[in-house]
């Protein structure tokens, strides 16, 4: 038996496939909304929203969270604070105020915030966290990579044989395929023209790129991905880097070096790490680790 579905979640296109009980789909779609509430800066009751109105206090949070919380500053340290989970204020101010299916239909309008970055001064007590005064708190990508974890894990748990969880391009997979291998993913471009396709038979692949998530800010194009140095726009020759790793969380945090950092810093560090990367350069070039030719597929994904 098998399931596949595709919805809106975590202000992303979902898209799961299980090979297994197909009544196991229920069960992540209640989990992904469960993190999604617990998760989401847009939302008022979120644990994410009550962390960044107690700054400079602790605040008790969910194992989930706080498990998010130490793989985000593991992030920052690894990268040496190009990938920066307090860059909320930053993204505030180029209007990212709001889901990103409201900013798409409408120009952001201006918002004022005082919120400045703070990783190096987070303070991780068990489930307690204190993030210092007048920070916030963005989980961002890494908390779609982290559900597509912890969902995966859970699946498996279940009896399910294989699963895929993508959350917006960030996927994990475990187990076998309903075709009995392992798990072909293809990675696209802005028009969705495949570029490369790669062949996991267990572990994760994140993607990220300046060719979506985009929106107009004071009549200028805008992205989501935030120089941390400056508090502004990275401006990076790289338009789209995909990494495969064991835990999507990583990926997506190596993403992130590849796409703010230089390519050769984020190859390094990639590498170093035991992971594999693709980069796509604004010079129409693609740039792979030693080891990704492992995971090509010669034929285009389905």
């Amino acid at each position: 038996m098998e399931a596949e579905a595709r919805w809106r979640g975590m202000g992303a296109d979902i898209h799961v496939i299980i090979n297994g009980d197909p009544l196991l789909m229920r069960f992540v779609r209640r989990q992904l909304d469960q993190l999604e509430n617990k998760w989401s800066r847009f939302l008022p009751y979120s644990e994410i929203t009550k962390l960044n109105n107690s700054t400079g206090a602790p605040f008790e949070v969910s194992p989930e969270t706080a498990e998010l919380i130490v793989h985000a500053l593991e992030g920052y340290r690894i990268t040496n604070g190009i990938f920066d989970p307090t860059i909320l204020g930053d993204l505030l101010r180029l209007g990212y105020h709001t889901s990103f299916v409201a900013l798409e239909d409408a120009d952001a309008p201006e918002v004022v915030s005082e919120l400045k970055r703070g990783a190096s001064d987070i303070k991780v007590n068990g489930n307690q966290i204190t993030l210092p005064l007048g920070a916030g708190f963005d989980p961002g990508g890494i908390g779609k990579g982290f559900a597509a974890d912890l969902i995966a894990e859970e699946v498996m748990k279940r009896g399910a044989s294989g699963v895929l969880i993508n959350v917006g391009g960030d996927i994990r997979v475990m187990g076998k395929s309903p075709e009995g291998g392992g798990w072909k993913i293809d990675i696209t471009d802005h028009n969705n023209n495949v570029i490369e396709c790669v062949v996991l038979s267990h572990g994760a692949i994140a993607t990220s790129t300046t060719m979506k998530r985009t929106w107009s800010h004071e009549d200028h194009v805008v992205h989501h991905l935030i120089d941390p140095a400056l508090g502004i726009n990275a401006d990076t020759h790289v338009m789209l880097a995909s990494v495969i790793t064991a835990q999507c969380w990583q990926a997506e945090i190596l993403t992130k070096a590849l796409m703010i950092g230089k390519t050769d810093m984020g190859m390094k560090l990639t590498q170093e790490l035991g992971a594999q990367a693709l980069s796509y350069t604004s010079d129409n070039e693609f740039v792979t680790t030693q080891g990704w030719d492992s995971f090509r597929c010669e034929e285009v994904c389905v």
